[in-house]
């Protein structure tokens, strides 16, 4: 009696081998990568989501086998800028929940605007199976152009043979149906922008869907044709921004530098903007670095400097017992030599100014002196003195 159970239990298991279903393990559904797009809402139609699964409603629809059925469409929100990919191909990956049914298929068509830009019918997948079950197509390599305003729609049936049903899903963790359009990454034009390394990205999104960015920094370096090292030097940098405008915060450095923007999509997709640019080492002055930073200091300085700087330049010479007549301009040229040691554009102009009322004023008094020879001139009466001896 001991020795008959265990051999009716052993043989009653071989028994239920035999007559289960001939099944095999289901492959992963395919990978994906470039512009993905998550299904969410349990209404037709629903949503196309780029913010991914977590962001996305849960649905389902339950299709009975005997046929084709629609289980619904998903849209995008209107474009906010063109979406071009010149070779590309679409992936659809579906789920279905606990099932009994036969073999089972989808068969999707890619909308822009109600138009259909491309359509298939993906391979068949045997559903005996007490777990979700993903159900793939790709499609053929095309080209999409959808302008500004545009929906992107996807429409998706299901063909289920045999007798049964299954469930679809999608919305949820375990059954994250969505649908990606490869070789695609957001316009990108990185330069620099007043005097800093700077990136501005366009997205059909209008740049919600930019998570953020890190600049990596290589150089200075030889070479800008060089290949990117495996740790840059310095590496990483700091940089600021949000959406589509992102700036490096500190100076580039003089030299020629390679540069690596890493972009990061809400998604979890990223995309790798590379370059390189040169800056010249700045123009030294030939003057001494105390004329430099005396420019500095006067550049800035106001009116009452200037002031200053008048009195220096009228007490600069040196005392005479004789008077000075206005044509040596003793005081002007002070003034002229401090401007180009300070380098003060401004005060520049006034000295130019101020010797140029002089020079004139001394023509003047000249071509008077010659009409009238005898008459005292301008500039005798202005500094008490004369040209020619008394008589």
């Amino acid at each position: 009696m001991n020795r008959t159970l265990p051999s009716l239990l052993l043989a009653s298991l071989l028994l239920a081998l035999l007559l289960a279903p001939a099944t095999q393990a289901h492959d992963p559904p395919p990978e994906t990568s470039g512009l993905m797009l998550w299904l969410s809402d349990d209404q037709d139609p629903g949503r196309l989501l780029r913010e991914g699964v977590t962001a996305a409603q849960d649905g389902s629809e339950v299709i009975a086998g005997g046929g084709e059925t629609r289980i619904g469409s998903w849209v995008t929100p209107p474009l906010a800028s063109d979406l071009a990919i010149n070779d590309t191909m679409l992936t659809v990956v579906m789920y279905t929940g606990p099932t009994s049914a036969g073999d089972i298929s989808i068969r999707v068509n890619l909308m822009v605007d109600g138009v259909t830009v491309v359509s298939g019918e993906g391979d068949s997948v045997q559903l005996y199976e007490p777990f979700v079950t993903n159900i793939p197509f790709q499609s053929d390599r095309f080209a999409l152009n959808a302008s500004a305003g545009a929906t992107i729609e996807l429409e998706v049936f299901a063909t289920v043979s045999g007798v049964g049903a299954a469930e679809f899903i999608w919305g949820r963790n375990d059954a994250d149906a969505h649908m990606a359009l490869e070789d695609w990454m957001p316009a990108a034009e990185p330069g620099l922008v007043d005097g800093s390394l700077a990136l501005t990205l366009t997205t059909p999104w209008a740049c919600d869907d930019v998570a953020g960015t890190t600049l990596l920094l290589d150089g200075p370096i030889d070479d800008h044709d060089a290949d990117w090292p495996e740790t840059p030097s310095p590496g990483s940098v700091a940089a600021d921004g949000v959406g589509c405008d992102w700036r490096m915060v500190a100076e580039p450095e003089p030299g020629t530098f390679q540069y690596r923007w890493q972009v990061t999509m809400v998604d979890g997709e990223q995309f790798n903007v590379s370059g390189y640019y040169e800056l010249q080492q700045e123009t030294v002055a030939t003057q001494a670095p105390v004329f430099a930073t005396g420019g500095a200091l006067a550049g800035a300085a106001s009116l009452p400097a200037l002031a200053a700087l008048a009195g220096v330049a009228a007490t600069a010479r040196p005392p005479s017992p004789k008077p000075h007549h206005p044509l040596a301009l003793p005081v002007w040229l002070w003034l002229l030599a401090w401007t180009f040691v300070l380098d003060v554009r401004w005060l520049l102009t006034a000295s130019l100014l101020i010797v140029t009322a002089a020079l004139l004023s001394a023509l003047a008094s000249l071509a008077l002196l010659l009409v009238r020879p005898r008459a005292p001139a301008p500039h005798d009466l202005l500094a008490r003195t004369r040209l020619r001896p008394a008589r």
